[in-house]
């Protein structure tokens, strides 16, 4: 699957004569049918992704399909007629950058994955893009047991154009009714394991005892200097990253360069330091994944910390945030019996 760039900020010229005459391949990628972990870049470096697909809407193209991967838009472009994308890199994150190239469109039918992950990020972008003009697709239409994909709901024989035509707007995230809670009440009650929260694929243990982080909460893990606070949560957020969730890392005890050698050590299951000549491999597979770093380092007010987080969120759709650790970002900032005071007041503004 190509990769296209255009040279000149022109709108596209109509397919198919001269679809792709004003367009350079700047990198391929290759994605699994069978096997969904397969999913490489060539070359990794000094390319920045677009909306694949994006060639195919002509300049007066008013609809358009946005999917999560490259075989569910060819899927729902064929079927469907209309002009489908998917997202740059990550199948639940909208960069600014490609928001920008969706502003032509009058309507947006966002097809992502119909799982929690999926629906979450679905009013997300929704609400990115414009609740007015975006239309959410379910591909189950409420069946349990139904694909969870456009490509899936192809291979089974599925109608795509029906799926596409039982699209909802979004509701208004400050007034609901029942039944706009019926289908995510019908979720939790069916399918218990999925709302558990997101997991970590190499702690079993942690797991078993706090069944996931959900979004929403803050969890407070505490423990004695040197215990491995950083390194569990490390390996955690790296898990994340692998599940496409969207990590946000503020260390203020360690310096990002170190944290991130680190980080990169674990991702590579490896003492990087012995084997010098696969950095660059390691860090060009590490670079792929959706991790950011605060630039933070020290005592840090809460306020500025939060307004930086809230921008994160809004500019790279992340999920999951880390503060290692609360007492260094707060040091120095009150004493004596004030400074759990100061600390009670940081959590109360996180939460």
């Amino acid at each position: 699957i190509l990769g296209h760039t255009r040279d000149s900020g022109a709108a596209p010229p109509a397919p198919p004569d001269d679809a792709l005459s004003a367009y350079r391949t700047v990198q391929l990628k290759v994605v699994g049918w069978k096997t969904a972990d397969l999913e490489m870049f060539y070359p990794v470096d000094d390319a920045q992704p677009g909306l694949f697909g994006f060639h195919i809407a002509g300049p007066d193209t008013e609809d358009v399909i946005l999917t999560g991967h490259e075989l569910d838009a060819v899927a729902a472009f064929q079927e469907t007629g209309i002009p489908a994308m998917s997202l740059p890199r990550n199948p639940y994150q909208l960069p600014l950058d490609t928001m920008r190239a969706l502003e032509r469109f009058e309507r947006v039918y966002v097809w992502l994955d119909d799982s929690h992950q999926g629906a979450e990020a679905a009013s997300l972008i929704t609400r990115k893009v414009g609740v007015d003009r975006c239309l959410v697709v379910r591909t189950k239409c409420g069946d349990p047991q139904g694909p969870k994909s456009a490509s899936i709901a192809l291979a089974r024989g599925y109608s795509l154009t029906s799926i596409l035509e039982s699209s909802q707007p979004e509701q208004h995230d400050k007034v609901l009714t029942f039944g706009a809670l019926r289908e995510a009440v019908r979720f939790e009650v069916t399918n218990p394991d999925l709302i558990r929260g997101v997991e970590s694929k190499e702690l079993p243990g942690w797991n078993a005892i706090y069944k996931g982080l959900r979004p929403g909460e803050l969890t407070i893990l505490s423990g004695a200097t040197g215990c491995g606070k950083t390194t569990v949560i490390s390996q955690m957020s790296l898990d994340f990253c692998k599940s496409g969730v969207s990590t946000l890392w503020g260390s203020f005890e360690i310096p990002n360069v170190r944290l991130a050698t680190r980080m990169m050590g674990q991702f590579a299951r490896r003492d990087i330091a012995k084997v010098p000549g696969e950095v660059d491999y390691w860090s060009r597979k590490f670079e792929q994944l959706p991790m950011y770093f605060l630039k933070f380092h020290g005592s840090t007010q809460p306020e500025t910390v939060l307004e930086t987080m809230r921008h994160a969120v809004y500019a790279y759709d992340v999920k999951h945030v880390v503060i290692d650790n609360l007492q260094f970002m707060m040091s120095m900032q009150a004493k004596g019996m004030d400074k759990y005071d100061a600390q009670d007041a940081a959590i109360a503004t996180f939460r």
